[in-house]
């Protein structure tokens, strides 16, 4: 059992070693430029960071106003929408992010939305509700911690983060996320970041 066990160690650290972005470092140069290749259509406005900051940190609340963190989505690629009801662009893209959800099921990627503005639990549950945008959880920032974190100024802002919560890159303003270059985007970004990846 104990040799199995020290097996399993060795193969999980040889599979970090021969991953840099699995090991939390970051994207190789050559990772970072098949990522940029990729960047192309719908995901044409999308940066890649320079390198990769501390973890989120802010906090949010999820529909029933329970605190919730980025530390909650770990482990996956996460899409972490900036919106607010009151943005026009932003409501556009909302069936698109509906759509990239449901086709990211079951990869190392998912879609998280966050409302920021006054009352935005209420909002956005709203908005979902109606808009039968049942793959999007209502989750809301009422304090403008997010935006304040990672510096933003104009919605939508989307933040792609890597599955320890740190900032991989973004895109300012709208974009068509049920397009195949972002689901191929962001499979590429999972595949990078999983372990042996």
């Amino acid at each position: 059992m104990r040799l199995a066990g020290l097996v399993a160690l060795v193969i999980g650290a040889a599979a970090i070693f021969a991953n840099p972005a699995a090991a939390g470092e970051g994207l190789t140069p050559a990772q970072r430029q098949e990522i940029a290749g990729l960047s192309t259509g719908a995901m044409a406005k999308f940066a890649l960071r320079e390198s990769l900051g501390d973890p989120l940190e802010a906090e949010f609340v999820n529909a029933n106003g329970a605190p919730a963190t980025v530390a909650d989505f770990a482990g996956k690629v996460t899409v972490l929408n900036l919106w607010a009801t009151w943005c026009p662009p932003c409501l556009k893209e909302m069936p698109a992010l509906n759509e990239l959800q449901a086709a990211l099921k079951g990869s190392g990627a998912q879609v998280v939305t966050v409302a920021v503005q006054s009352g935005g639990r209420a909002k956005a549950k709203d908005f979902l509700k109606e808009k039968m945008l049942y793959e999007l959880p209502a989750y809301a920032d009422e304090r403008n911690a997010l935006p304040r974190e990672v510096g933003i100024l104009g919605l939508p802002t989307t933040l792609i983060l890597d599955p320890q919560g740190r900032e991989i890159g973004r895109l300012q303003g709208d974009a068509e996320w049920n397009a195949p270059e972002a689901e191929a985007l962001l499979r590429r970004l999972a595949e990078m970041t999983a372990a042996g990846g």
